[in-house]
């Protein structure tokens, strides 16, 4: 009896869950939405064009940034005060030669997969009017966060080729200095850095990064030449780095999920999958394979995991 009562009142808690996410989806939809002005956001296409032709560095903000500034914490990311102020600098702080991008759910989403559609429209009835108050003040133009995330939310997949090729373009005949987690492993086994003149990586922490940031960041300024290209792929560490290097004339891209966005392209993945020998926090953590990739290791300039 005991078992029957706890499945009904399973049920009927997610059935109530599920009737308040719609109710409140349907009243930002119809009344908050028209309440404030939403910033405007540029296409994938148009964001993308505009990297290569400004060789500007890139912050981007998604729903776990919006959440930090909130005063929430991640599973990979705590909150701290810091933390929280950095972010908020991004937003608030102009800086020359720096596209701050955020997601374009503000208007339209028809082009984005109803799941992802659905996490996005619940993320607006939630943080709506964060978004807005950080964003009203700032830039009048944003970037799109989506930039890096070209592949699995995208209603048209084809359109994705095109987004990839003119990714790589930023990075084309480049000396790159990459800063990734340390079991991320961006580019190995693909061809996505195949264009660059060189590469060297530093390895930061998978979690927590921003535990270690100043030491990041120092390392980051000893390793880079002025006219190297810096990408950087660590959480919302990444978006204050990005604004952080583009203060100090280098040109600095928060490039976040892009070569796993870039390996469920090249597998057709119609879902988020675990990718051999990364780390995927969205879909299966560590990698439990290990990686015999010598070019990998020799590019490693620094690791600050160790």
């Amino acid at each position: 009896m005991n078992k029957r009562l706890q499945t009904a009142w399973n049920w009927a808690y997610g059935e109530y869950q599920n009737l308040s996410g719609l109710m409140a989806v349907s009243w930002d939809k119809c009344v908050r939405s028209h309440l404030y002005r939403s910033p405007a956001v540029l296409s994938i296409q148009e964001t993308l064009a505009y990297i290569v032709e400004n060789k500007c560095s890139v912050s981007r903000f998604g729903d776990g940034e919006i959440k930090l500034v909130a005063g929430q914490s991640l599973a990979f990311q705590p909150y701290s005060r810091a933390l929280q102020e950095g972010l908020e600098s991004v937003l608030t702080c102009p800086v020359d030669n720096l596209l701050v991008c955020i997601p374009g759910i503000f208007g339209d989403m028809s082009y984005l997969i109803p799941d992802a559609r659905k996490h996005w429209e619940r993320h607006l009835a939630r943080f709506r009017k964060d978004w807005i108050h950080y964003t009203s003040s700032g830039a009048v133009l944003f970037g799109n966060a989506f930039m890096t995330r070209c592949y699995q939310m995208m209603q048209d997949k084809q359109a994705s080729t095109a987004y990839f090729r003119t990714l790589k373009q930023i990075w084309e005949y480049r000396d790159v200095l990459l800063v990734e987690g340390a079991e991320s492993r961006l580019g190995v086994g693909n061809d996505l850095f195949d264009g660059v003149s060189s590469l060297r990586r530093i390895l930061a922490p998978n979690a927590d990064a921003f535990s270690l940031y100043d030491r990041i960041l120092a390392e980051v300024e000893s390793c880079a030449s002025p006219s190297c290209l810096i990408l950087i792929a660590l959480g919302p560490t990444a978006t204050i780095l990005a604004f952080d290097l583009a203060r100090k004339g280098y040109q600095a891209l928060d490039i976040g999920h892009v070569d796993i966005e870039y390996e469920w392209f090249l597998m057709g993945a119609e879902h988020k999958m675990p990718v051999r020998g990364k780390h995927v926090n969205e879909a299966g953590g560590s990698p439990k394979d290990s990686i015999g990739d010598e070019r990998y290791f020799s590019e490693i300039v620094c690791n600050i995991t160790a």
